[in-house]
């Protein structure tokens, strides 16, 4: 599992298995999949709990996307962002 830093929070990267998974890539600030960012061939969703809560297009830019879901998970989930800010033992990106 990769990690990706986005400007206050770390995320956990996985990679999609094309003969398993329907998605590419799938971002989570939690570890147990609670908020994710999963990035489909022809969409990005933020999903809270498994639910759509927003999607853009497949060529928006992940970093954007990413900054939106860390404020969005830092209103909804507190614990969660704060469990998930940048700690000094993670590398940068």
């Amino acid at each position: 599992m990769a990690i990706f830093k986005s400007s206050k929070i770390t995320w956990y990267v996985m990679t999609g298995d094309p003969k398993c998974h329907d998605w590419l890539t799938d971002y989570c600030a939690d570890g147990d999949g609670i908020v994710q960012v999963v990035v489909y061939a022809d969409r990005i969703e933020l999903l809270d709990q498994m639910e759509v809560c927003k999607a853009w297009g497949a060529d928006s830019e992940i970093r954007v996307i990413l900054e939106s879901a860390q404020s969005y998970i830092s209103a909804t989930y507190p614990q969660i962002y704060s469990d998930a800010r940048h700690r000094e033992d993670t590398p940068s990106n």
